[in-house]
């Protein structure tokens, strides 16, 4: 087998990776498949859609130019990623690596930046590969490796049938698939067939009984694609500063899980509604449109060719005829429930993820319950995603001679988090001037942590003893005229 051999797997999940990426892209991605998600009527077909000059094709472009897709599947991506970053991530380094905070990426993006776009892959896809690459020419100012981002699509082959030291199973063979456009020596751009071929084994030049394994790479291109066989590429070993590594220098992450075995895309379903009402739009547009277009006969008329409208005439006969006949409105009505059903549907799953919205007559728990269910998900992607990026740093840690035990990533869990309003604070401190056991410390902990203040209760009550008097109503029915002082203010926080 070549070079380019598929993962009985990948072939399996292809088409979901495929589907997710068109429908995260968007309405023109989505058309531009054209028959793949819109197929056309049997009249189109019949009356040929073979030539550009066809009537069918001609019927099917304006079908396809009057469809909506919605982009339901984009819209669940960015709720998503917004819950999840309403608070930053815990990263922890050695000093040695402190570096890559600020430039973990070839681009120079940073670890958060990271994060976030290993999020993204798996929300869209369920699956992605991170890689620590070694730059072929070090650059002095960053001397450290880096890291690239894999999409689901580019592993084409991998085995995980090695066992480490723990017993564990871990990758010894990653195929990706590199090919891209580059220019030609005539400014024209050709798709070049490339591959980065990853293996783990005893070094060519020493398979004595025993020797460790070592990752190894080769990449592979143009003419030798077809032939190329793992004995055949040119592997080199990978190293830096004369550090070898005994593991691939890649982690496959996917949505819930960090083994080989694929994931199905967590918004999959939500593809499928948005398509389902992508094709419902069409025929329902298409419906309008042809009510819109009524055809005119005429009984009894000399005319081949007839106008209408203001300052027009038919002619006919005596006894002659002139009406229009129209498709039916029937099913019409229909049509758009079902549409409607299949919007509120697709809206629902969009922001099922993280729905932090109380419910008329629904109770605190009731409430803790049901954010726990939905965001259920999104907690074993960000799990997921932090530990795939927490294990590639201790092995970066391990090559470069680091600390890998300093190497900590906490992601963000908190996805109920929502800004307090004017109306919260109102009713606590109103609930605290009727009794209820709740100081201002507290108060104060809860404005901290929706981000209505962002200093310390000893600093705001310094900072209120600045401003002027309040002329209004005091905290628990004390004179308004007579405001407290800071030290009042704080022995009152330290009550119940």
């Amino acid at each position: 087998m070549a070079v380019d051999s598929h993962h009985p797997q990948y072939d399996e999940f292809a088409p979901y990776w495929v589907k997710l990426r068109d429908t995260y892209a968007g309405s023109d991605k989505v058309k531009s498949r054209r028959l793949t998600y819109l197929p056309a009527t049997s009249g189109m077909i019949q009356d040929g859609m073979q030539s550009t000059t066809d009537r069918g094709y001609k019927a099917y472009q304006s079908y396809l130019l009057r469809a909506v897709f919605h982009d339901y599947v984009a819209d669940a991506v960015k709720i998503a990623i917004g819950a999840m970053y309403c608070k930053p991530p815990t990263i922890e380094l050695p000093e040695q690596m402190e570096p890559l905070r600020n430039a973990a990426t070839a681009n120079g993006e940073t670890l958060d930046m990271l994060l976030r776009r290993i999020n993204e892959q798996q929300l869209v896809t369920g699956r992605l590969v991170l890689l620590m690459d070694n730059p072929s020419v070090p650059d002095p100012s960053r001397p450290l490796p880096y890291f690239v981002i894999y999409n689901a699509e580019t592993l084409i082959n991998w085995d995980d049938g090695d066992r480490d030291a723990s017993n564990m199973p871990r990758l010894n063979l990653a195929v990706f698939c590199e090919t891209s456009l580059e220019r030609q020596s005539d400014f024209s751009w050709q798709n070049v067939e490339k591959y980065r071929v990853l293996i783990l084994g005893a070094p060519a030049e020493n398979e004595a009984p025993g020797v460790p394994a070592v990752a190894r790479m080769a990449l592979v291109e143009r003419g030798s694609v077809k032939d190329a066989t793992e004995e055949t590429v040119e592997l080199k070993t990978l190293m830096y500063k004369g550090r070898t590594l005994t593991e691939l220098p890649c982690r496959i992450i996917n949505a819930r899980d960090v083994v080989s075995d694929p994931d199905y895309p967590p918004l999959n379903g939500l593809a499928d509604i948005a398509l389902a009402s992508y094709r419902g739009e069409a025929d329902y547009r298409q419906n309008l449109f042809m009510q819109a277009q009524d055809t005119l006969v005429t009984v009894g008329s000399s005319e081949d060719d007839h106008r209408v409208g203001a300052g027009a005439a038919i002619n006919l006969k005596h006894g002659g005829e002139a009406y229009y006949i129209g498709v039916s409105a029937d099913g019409l009505s229909e049509m758009a429930k079902a549409l409607s059903a299949d919007k509120a549907e697709a809206a629902h799953r969009a922001g099922q993820l993280i729905d932090n919205r109380a419910r008329p007559f629904e109770s605190g728990e009731a409430l803790k319950v049901r954010q726990s269910g939905q965001s259920a998900t999104l907690t074993e992607i960000a799990i997921a995603g932090a530990f795939g990026l927490e294990t590639m740093l201790k092995q970066m840690a391990r090559w470069i001679g680091a600390d890998e035990t300093k190497v900590v990533v906490k992601p963000n869990l908190d996805f109920s988090l929502t800004g307090m309003i004017s109306q919260e604070l109102v009713e606590l401190m109103s609930a605290r001037a009727m009794g209820a056991p709740i100081s201002l410390k507290t108060i104060h902990t809860l404005m901290e942590e929706r981000g209505l203040t962002r200093l310390s209760l000893e600093d705001e009550l310094k900072e209120m003893a600045k401003d002027p008097p309040i002329q209004m109503g005091t905290d628990a029915g004390g004179d308004a005229d007579a405001p407290k002082t800071p030290g009042q203010a704080g022995n009152d926080s330290t009550g119940a």
